[in-house]
């Protein structure tokens, strides 16, 4: 949320008309209409163009796809007693049967379709803050797919996939997501993906954290013209790709440039000037059969912390577009991310899968992120009142503060609103009342524990 001392500024926040209705019954009918762009095309999406989804069933297309949209962290039957009006209801492996015989490109272009439909309103500075990260997801043990299962050093293997995805750190959803195997180094490939679709706001810039340092991103960036902020390792770290330029151990904004080669004769013949790019990494803008280099400039950022540890960032964006004084806000934007996927996985449900198939797992990934954009753009839709001061009176140690919808609440409301429990009226009062203070600044030590699967046979009834 953006507060009025961040709209006083002369630099920072602005914020556009939303010509999008975002009203709960508005965001409805942009989902519906969605989804039936996609039923209406449905040939396109499932396995049999010829025979699946060709004849009427108690199970069609656009209800699986609503149904998995709507589904919470309970298991299937429990479901389909709560989503199905009395005489609809349908057994789970009637569902099963349907569902597998739909892509999950089908949830892939529902999500497309509805975010087209967004018009987002916050920028800073006249640009939107994509930030772009990855997190694991544990699923369901599937020794037919090798690439998914992890090596446990206490020998109990486990199975993951990654979920690389866009998202926008001012307006709060997900533009575009790719799935791959439990390998980070395949983020920036997988960014490179995203960045080619294009399915995100024209005017933006792309904030990573340091798993995304390469050459072949930054020149595919700086070649598209999408503007970037990465995170680097710091200029004395070894394997930092700022070490052979011998920066001063300071705060600093400079121009580099280093020429990039297959030649090892060069590259050993000048190290500062050169870095060497093996002939087996595919890099575009270096035909492999000739002898030609590739120049790439940018622009380094050294911020300085609290508590004397620097932030460096590496950047195409110039100096009269983002000023050095308003780097590390730019960058801190990106930390909204990390609270989305808690909401993702914890209040949204990402955490729960109802399948054992890939297929079925990617069908609900998207359908996860659907579900947190629909509650995402009505959420941001409700106006939310200040707390008074006086409401204060009787607890003095309590500080009065700004105030935001509470999101976990919101969840379960959207989710009552979408299968006609309660009514628009009733959702919006919902997330007035039910708020949490804003508190500028608060940080946690970030605790890193490792997660599991929670079973099929363990899911809530």
């Amino acid at each position: 949320m953006i507060s009025k001392q961040d709209k006083e500024r002369n630099f920072d926040y602005e914020t556009e008309a939303c010509a999008f209705n975002t009203t709960p019954e508005g965001v409805n009918l942009a989902l519906e209409k969605s989804i039936k762009m996609v039923t209406d095309n449905i040939a396109c999406y499932v396995i049999d163009p010829v025979s699946d989804m060709t004849r009427s069933r108690k199970v069609p297309a656009d209800m699986i796809i609503r149904f998995l949209i709507h589904k919470e962290g309970k298991s299937i039957r429990s479901e389909i007693c709560e989503q199905m009006p009395e005489g609809m209801e349908f057994q789970a492996s009637a569902f099963c049967m349907q569902r597998y015989k739909i892509k999950p490109n089908a949830f892939n272009r529902v999500m497309t379709l509805f975010n087209q439909t967004i018009k987002p309103k916050n920028t800073f500075n006249g640009y939107y803050i994509i930030a772009c990260d990855g997190s694991d997801l544990n699923i369901p043990f599937m020794k037919d797919h090798p690439e998914l299962i992890v090596k446990s050093k206490k020998g109990r293997d486990f199975c993951q996939i990654h979920l690389n995805a866009l998202y926008d750190c001012l307006n709060g959803v997900y533009w575009d997501a790719e799935m791959t195997t439990p390998n980070k180094k395949r983020e920036p490939g997988a960014l490179i993906t995203m960045t080619e679709r294009k399915y995100y706001p024209e005017k933006s810039i792309i904030v990573c954290d340091r798993g995304y340092v390469s050459y072949k991103l930054m020149a595919d960036f700086i070649e598209k013209g999408q503007k970037f902020v990465i995170r680097s390792k710091d200029i004395n770290i070894r394997s930092s790709i700022l070490k052979r330029f011998d920066l001063p151990d300071e705060e600093l904004d400079q121009e580099v440039s280093v020429t990039l080669t297959r030649s090892n004769k060069r590259y050993n013949s000048d190290r500062k000037k050169y870095a060497l790019v093996n002939s087996n990494i595919d890099f575009p803008q270096i035909d492999t059969w000739s002898n030609d280099d590739y120049v790439i400039s940018y622009r380094v950022v050294r911020i300085k912390l609290d508590d004397e540890n620097f932030v460096t960032l590496v950047t195409n964006l110039s100096k009269e577009e983002i000023p050095f004084e308003y780097m590390k806000e730019l960058y801190h934007l990106r930390w909204s991310q990390e609270q989305s996927f808690f909401n993702l996985k914890y209040r949204i449900g990402l955490k729960y899968f109802n399948s054992k198939k890939v297929d079925g797992i990617l069908q609900e990934v998207y359908s996860k992120l659907i579900m947190f954009n629909v509650t995402s753009v009505i959420t941001n839709s409700v106006d939310i009142p200040d707390m008074k001061a006086e409401e204060y009176e009787k607890n003095k140690k309590r500080v009065a503060h700004k105030t935001k919808a509470n999101f976990a609440v919101a969840i379960t409301n959207v989710h009552l609103f979408l299968k006609g429990t309660i009514s628009e009226k009733g959702l919006i009062n919902r997330i007035k009342k039910f708020v949490i203070p804003i508190r500028p600044g608060r940080s946690f030590t970030r605790k890193i524990r490792p997660q599991s699967l929670a079973p099929l046979n363990t899911r809530v009834s």
